[in-house]
């Protein structure tokens, strides 16, 4: 059995526990001539809170409508997401205006949902099921050991998003560059390869994207976020560097939480288990922690495969032998770094 079926009968398995069957594959939603700016959102998160919804009498009984009790829900989860809006700001500075106001409701959602009193009549309905459920097994999956969240972005061809099958193959082949850095070839046909949980989203402009959690090897998660953000910038010629962002997470629960948020629109399709793995590597981290992999971790912190259309064209304008003696100072350079590494690795396990 392969990692991808694996993980299917896992979230199936877990599903099956919470009510939900992960085979229903959501309408996706359209959302035509959404443009807001920030200020706009600021407005519309600053408008005072309506009154607290009225209670009607039922055989002689005090009795809230299911419109009733939305509306209170409603109230209550946008005084909430406005004051959590300041600090999700801060924590995530490249996040879309739109994106941090969802996660704001989402977050403050299933809080209330938590209290029979504010609890949204639409609590139990498929769509929150299926959401729900998706949260709890990416907090499951992911609480302990995946720490970096990131967003990839890509631009659209003429106008137009690229379709899912070609955009998976990109961010299949960037994941597949960022395992060859920390693993042999060898070790990575075999199933080594960084933990890591991916979804795909629309987003409120309708273009794909993809959210990711992964656990950072070697415990040295400001190399890995370098090494993130240099081999995106190559992945594809569709690879948008500027909305794409890459950190350690906020919250084990915030960020399981935004993974999910499109669930119930896409349904089970969010989720892409081709594009996620979540086994360890085959055995002990210190087996991988070699002078090789320290070189190849060094030249894509660095950017040296980044800069080699550069070098190429130097190599045209300047003539070989200066190019060559540049090559070879950088790879010198590469190698006592790389020895530095492996050193600090050793005595840091």
């Amino acid at each position: 059995m392969d990692e991808t079926e694996r993980l299917r009968r896992d979230i199936q398995d877990f599903m099956a526990t919470k009510g939900v069957a992960t085979n229903r594959k959501g309408t996706k939603r359209k959302i035509q001539g959404y443009d807001k700016s920030q200020e706009d959102f600021a407005a519309m998160m600053a408008k005072p809170a309506g009154k607290p919804s009225k209670t009607r009498k039922r055989n002689g009984r005090e009795h809230q409508t299911v419109q009733d009790r939305w509306k209170n829900h409603q109230r209550l989860r946008d005084e909430i997401a406005t004051e959590r809006l300041p600090e999700l700001r801060q924590n995530h500075p490249k996040m879309d205006e739109a994106e941090i106001v969802k996660l704001a409701k989402s977050c403050a959602s299933a809080d209330l949902n938590q209290n029979p009193n504010t609890r949204s009549p639409f609590a139990d309905t498929l769509n929150y099921r299926i959401k729900g459920a998706f949260t709890d097994w990416n907090i499951e999956q992911a609480s302990k050991d995946l720490t970096i969240f990131g967003t990839l972005k890509l631009n659209r061809r003429n106008g137009e998003t690229l379709n899912e099958d070609e955009a998976d193959k990109i961010v299949s082949r960037f994941f597949a560059k960022i395992d060859r850095v920390y693993y042999p070839s060898r070790a990575v046909k075999t199933g080594t390869r960084v933990k890591r949980l991916t979804y795909r989203h629309q987003g409120i402009w309708e273009n794909g994207h993809y959210q990711f959690l992964a656990k950072a090897p070697n415990d040295d998660p400001e190399t890995f976020i370098a090494i993130v953000k240099n081999l995106w910038a190559i992945a594809s010629p569709f690879a948008n560097i500027g909305d794409s962002w890459v950190q350690e997470r906020y919250s084990p629960e915030g960020s399981a939480a935004y993974l999910a948020h499109e669930s119930h629109s896409l349904g089970a399709d969010t989720l892409k288990l081709n594009l996620s793995h979540l086994q360890d590597p085959q055995g002990n981290p210190e087996d991988y922690q070699t002078l090789d992999q320290a070189r190849r971790i060094i030249k894509a912190k660095i950017g040296y495969y980044t800069n080699r259309t550069d070098r190429l064209n130097e190599l045209k304008t300047t003539g070989q032998h200066q190019t060559q003696a540049s090559v070879g100072l950088a790879e010198r350079t590469i190698k006592r770094e790389a020895r530095l590494l492996l050193a600090k690795t050793q005595l840091h396990p």
